[in-house]
């Protein structure tokens, strides 16, 4: 009888030990940086944008990647595209007073479009990867799922379970507000 009952514990223990545990580690400031060219980017790159990354050829031309002002104080909003337009692995979007995104005030946040985030998450990635690498959000809106610290959301938008788009959020909302559009 002990010798069953020992067999029984002994199965026990090495099936709990066989099991996958995974502990979903809180959102951190990693969480809102993205790794490019052995670079850690995030909002505190701007003053430093032009010697780091520069602008593409084809934002310059696009009017240093202008994409909207305010309607009563001209306030911009710069979306620089890396490495070009042509094929884009991540978007930031910048914003201030000045003629060009070079000038800017702040990044309001990050597109990523064919870089992971920090925890390996990218755009094509199904929810389950998106749950078992955040856990569960904090924020859900329609299809968006939002992971929040602080003032910063790093937000995923998904189409049939499927991750379609993925948001570094600094300060969008902000930015809207700077721009009159809230």
């Amino acid at each position: 009888m002990k010798t069953f009952f020992f067999s029984i514990v002994c199965c026990i223990l090495l099936l709990t030990a066989c099991q996958k545990k995974t502990t979903i580690q809180p959102l951190s400031e990693d969480d809102f940086r993205v790794s490019y060219r052995n670079m850690q980017i995030d909002e505190t790159i701007l003053p430093t944008i032009d010697s780091t990354l520069g602008i593409s050829d084809e934002d310059i031309e696009n009017n240093y990647g202008l994409v909207s002002q305010g309607f009563d104080n001209g306030y911009s909003r710069w979306n620089l595209h890396y490495p070009n337009n042509t094929n884009t692995k991540f978007e930031i979007t910048i914003m201030g007073n000045g003629t060009n995104p070079l000038d800017g005030d702040y990044i309001a946040g990050i597109q990523l479009y064919k870089l992971p985030t920090s925890r390996g998450v990218k755009v094509g990635d199904n929810v389950d990867k998106l749950l078992n690498k955040y856990g569960f959000p904090d924020e859900q809106i329609e299809n968006k799922l939002a992971y929040i610290k602080g003032t910063k959301k790093l937000v995923f938008e998904l189409n049939n379970k499927v991750v379609t788009n993925i948001t570094i959020d600094y300060e969008l909302d902000r930015a809207d507000k700077d721009q009159g559009f809230k």
